[in-house]
């Protein structure tokens, strides 16, 4: 008897280690607004940077997401970081945002939009106007150098990012200092094309009316 209910014991400890041990997996999922953007933007000077906004409810963000998280795993450890901003509803962080995530085996810290949505479109960055999936791409010295608007590949963002990598190894080899590439993932609703290349912008995906 006693052995029977040590079996049984151990036969329902297993499921709860196992779902602690799942729970450290999830990723911090923070919400920000248009200041802490901002702020965030700054204290990323230094670095490349990439800034992706996206939505779970947007067809080309979805497509797009796991090439960014790709060239985030393939150039971490050259200075890449890929920092994703959804435009989910707070509502939906819980029910859409965070499986989502999971499902795509994301393991470090990415944001959620709050509050005002002109404000926080004229934080990102210039020019944009709310259009999701879309890419900021910063040098490091927090200079804008590319806006891409639109479903891109991974062969299209590594373009974009290896000639500054190329250029802040140079300057390591100097010894000046060190830089690193940081992604940050936006994907967001237009209101209007404006001047920078658009394309496989999701036609449903509004991020402001």
């Amino acid at each position: 008897m006693k052995k029977a209910i040590l079996f049984w014991a151990l036969v329902l400890t297993i499921p709860i280690f196992g779902q602690s041990k799942s729970e450290k997996k999830i990723p911090e999922l923070l919400s920000i607004n248009e200041k802490q953007v901002t702020e965030l933007k700054a204290s990323l000077k230094g670095n490349v940077v990439l800034v992706n906004l996206w939505a779970t409810w947007c067809g080309p963000c979805v497509k797009e997401f796991p090439h960014l998280l790709k060239l985030q795993n393939l150039y971490e450890e050259k200075g890449v970081k890929v920092v994703f901003i959804s435009v989910d509803e707070p509502e939906d962080t819980e029910n859409a945002v965070r499986p989502f995530l999971q499902k795509q085996k994301v393991t470090f810290t990415t944001y959620i939009k709050d509050g005002d949505d002109d404000s926080f479109i004229d934080a990102i960055g210039t020019g944009w106007r709310g259009a999701i999936p879309t890419t900021f791409i910063f040098d490091r010295t927090g200079k804008q150098v590319a806006t891409l608007i639109g479903e891109r590949d991974f062969n299209t963002f590594e373009g974009v990012i290896k000639p500054h990598l190329e250029l802040v190894e140079k300057v390591k080899d100097f010894g000046y200092y060190e830089s690193h590439y940081i992604t940050v993932g936006f994907f967001i609703s237009w209101r209007t094309w404006g001047r920078f290349e658009t394309r496989g912008v999701c036609p449903l995906c509004w991020l402001t009316t």
